[in-house]
């Protein structure tokens, strides 16, 4: 419900905002939060963190992107664990995590690029 999503999201976001503030450039946390309201987005709370997550469909893969995640690592880990069963049951074959590289290892993510941006 709108009602348990505002909750939670006004209970998660200090572990998001760090994130969040690294991803402004892409999007804001109204982006988010309106793109969790429409269903585009989900968020994945738990006691000790959270996730912002999505799903995109490529030409030759369905990935279930991470695009944000804050709070305790040991339990990141933990629901890392759960929402790759469920990036499963709904059809993804690859999991994504966009996030800064020292997670990236901490997580056991192979980098396969580097993202450059400049504002024009």
């Amino acid at each position: 419900s709108l009602m348990n999503l505002a909750t939670e999201w006004v209970r998660c976001r200090k572990w998001l905002l760090p994130a969040l503030e690294r991803s402004q450039r892409f999007f804001s946390e109204v982006h988010i939060v309106d793109a969790l309201v429409a269903g585009e987005d989900e968020l994945y709370p738990t006691q000790d963190s959270a996730v912002v997550h999505t799903i995109v469909d490529y030409p030759a893969a369905r990935a279930f992107v991470f695009l944000l995640a804050g709070g305790d690592l040991e339990d990141l880990r933990n629901t890392e664990t759960c929402l790759i069963e469920k990036a499963r049951l709904q059809g993804c074959n690859r999991v994504e995590y966009c996030g800064r590289r020292g997670w990236l290892r901490e997580l056991g993510y192979e980098e396969i690029f580097s993202v450059g941006i400049k504002d024009i």
